[in-house]
């Protein structure tokens, strides 16, 4: 019962960890465009 559900776990966390990190690029990069942009029409 338990060995499929560790071996998916270890597989999946690759995966799940370099989804994470797209996500957190993607969150990061959105936030300095949105503060860049908000630099540029407040000068």
């Amino acid at each position: 019962m338990h060995t499929p559900i560790e071996v998916n776990a270890v597989a999946g966390s690759k995966e799940c960890r370099v989804k994470t990190r797209k996500r957190a690029f993607s969150h990061i990069s959105m936030s300095y465009i949105d503060i860049y942009i908000a630099k540029t029409t407040n000068s």
